[in-house]
């Protein structure tokens, strides 16, 4: 009975040692690697070559409703 209670209480002992052991506070892992670096630099590049003319059309139709603004306001004027 003796060596029952031992083994159970070594045991648990070696249980609560392992699991102590294997927790970390550190996270592994969480380094991305280079083919993610690599898909997240050309996915920058390919939304910044689409978003540059986005904004340069933008631009001229501002600039063309400003100038549609100065005419009609020029013929208002006469």
């Amino acid at each position: 009975m003796k060596k029952t209670i031992l083994y159970a209480l070594m045991a648990l002992f070696l249980f609560c040692a392992v699991l102590v052991a294997c927790t970390s506070k550190k996270e592994g892992g969480t380094e991305r690697g280079a083919i993610d670096k690599m898909t997240d630099r050309a996915a920058k590049g390919m939304a910044d070559s689409i978003q540059i003319p986005l904004q340069k059309a933008r631009v001229a139709a501002k600039q063309q409703e400003d100038k549609m603004r100065e005419l009609e306001e020029a013929l208002k004027d006469n």
